[in-house]
């Protein structure tokens, strides 16, 4: 399975994601059978490790309520938009709160069991990951959301938009851009179409030649926070209008790629 996932087009992690589940089940049954200096290492270092990214996830949710304002944590600017505004959100601080306390309650219990390694570890994770969805979500979503940027995208187009060709746009993306504009791009790799818009994702460093043969940008954009990835979409009018453009493309998008 792993072979065909790697020799697929569109391979990506997510298409592996089935195959921890057997693997889990397969690995079950040499949690009780870990050395007891290690098992004990393994349940500390757990509590330890899970504890603290706990603490901290508290801390910034607290600093986002009282302060109005994301906890100012210079390493977060680069991959969270710093000016998020917060808002209490009482269902998710209840289950975030009854997801921490049963976890305190937890700890004690678990020297009582030889598998407390295993179970040290999925609770401590469990609990992580449950404070990041409760108390963090929002401004996450607010990052890491192509609603933005494709609402930004679509205002920029024409009303009456016919066509709409992309290069390089992942498959995420290509769903996003259709859910929330109900666009579905032509995707240039497997098409020769003659759109007169081309939409094309790329890094935010990536240097283009100048456009030429009556292509324009139109427009460019990035999700809140995201200073590596670049969205932009250029243009071009034929006699007939914005569709069906007979000038040839950029040269730096005559490759396709695949």
């Amino acid at each position: 399975m792993s072979a065909v996932l790697g020799a697929s087009a569109s391979a990506g992690t997510q298409y592996v994601l089935p195959v921890l589940v057997p693997l889990s089940v397969l690995a079950a049954g040499a949690a009780n059978l870990l050395p007891l200096r290690a098992a004990a290492g393994i349940d500390w270092a757990c509590r330890v490790v899970f504890g603290v990214l706990a603490l901290a996830l508290w801390w910034g949710w607290i600093e986002m309520m009282f302060g109005g304002h994301p906890p100012e944590w210079p390493w977060l600017a680069r991959y969270l938009p710093m000016d998020f505004k917060p808002t209490f959100q009482g269902f998710a601080f209840a289950v975030a709160a009854v997801l921490t306390f049963a976890w305190v309650l937890l700890l004690p219990r678990l020297k009582e069991l030889e598998i407390r390694p295993l179970l040290s570890w999925t609770t401590g994770l469990t609990l992580v990951w449950g404070l990041c969805s409760m108390l963090w979500l929002p401004w996450l979503d607010n990052a890491k959301s192509y609603r933005e940027v494709f609402t930004s995208m679509r205002r920029a187009l024409p009303a009456d938009l016919a066509c709409l060709a992309s290069q390089n746009l992942g498959e995420h993306e290509r769903a996003m851009l259709q859910y929330v504009t109900g666009i579905v791009s032509v995707r240039r790799e497997v098409s020769d179409t003659r759109c007169g818009f081309i939409l094309l994702q790329g890094g935010a460093r990536d240097r283009r030649d100048p456009l030429q043969g009556g292509w324009q940008l139109v427009w460019t954009g990035n999700r809140p926070g995201d200073n590596r990835e670049r969205f932009s979409v250029i243009g071009c009018r034929s006699k007939a209008g914005a569709t069906g453009c007979p000038i040839a493309v950029p040269g730096w998008l005559s490759d396709r790629g695949s």
